[in-house]
């Protein structure tokens, strides 16, 4: 937990993902920093870090997966759902 104010967590963590064929859980390599509603359990937004230049953000399919990218190494992949 990095943070906690009136019901909204900022958590950095690994991401785990159902695979779909086999039925396991899948840990994503990377990390990610979101805020979460704490009543709810919805997450609110993911934090891109600030290293990220939002004028070069692209959304791409791959496979089953969207993933976010500003062309540099950094990049989110959006579908938790079908990920492999």
């Amino acid at each position: 937990m990095n943070d906690y104010r009136e019901g909204v967590l900022r958590m950095t963590g690994h991401v785990y993902a159902v695979d779909t064929t086999t039925y396991q859980f899948i840990r994503r390599p990377e990390q990610r920093t979101r805020v979460v509603s704490v009543v709810s359990g919805e997450v609110i937004v993911n934090v891109i870090p600030a290293s990220v230049d939002l004028s070069k953000i692209t959304y791409r399919q791959e496979g089953s997966a969207v993933r976010v990218s500003d062309g540099s190494d950094w990049h989110l992949d959006i579908s938790e759902v079908g990920w492999r």
